[in-house]
């Protein structure tokens, strides 16, 4: 079950989602798309470095290592 902070950032991105689609659909000013698209960035901002341990901690997690010849 998902705890409030989840669904206040699910809201958060509804949100931000529908301003840009707004935006682009010419059904609200320009700005507004450019505000949806800020607050996405902010909402993931705090949910992909909360994501992060768990998914380096999981035992399918695999890191990848790039070397240069």
């Amino acid at each position: 079950m998902s705890n409030a902070g989840d669904r206040q950032r699910d809201g958060l991105s509804v949100i931000a989602i529908s301003l840009v689609l707004c935006a682009f659909l010419g059904t609200a000013r320009y700005i507004l798309g450019h505000v949806g698209v800020r607050l996405f960035f902010v909402v993931s901002g705090f949910l992909i470095p909360r994501l992060l341990p768990d998914a380096c901690a999981a035992s399918e997690f695999q890191p990848v290592s790039f070397q240069v010849e």
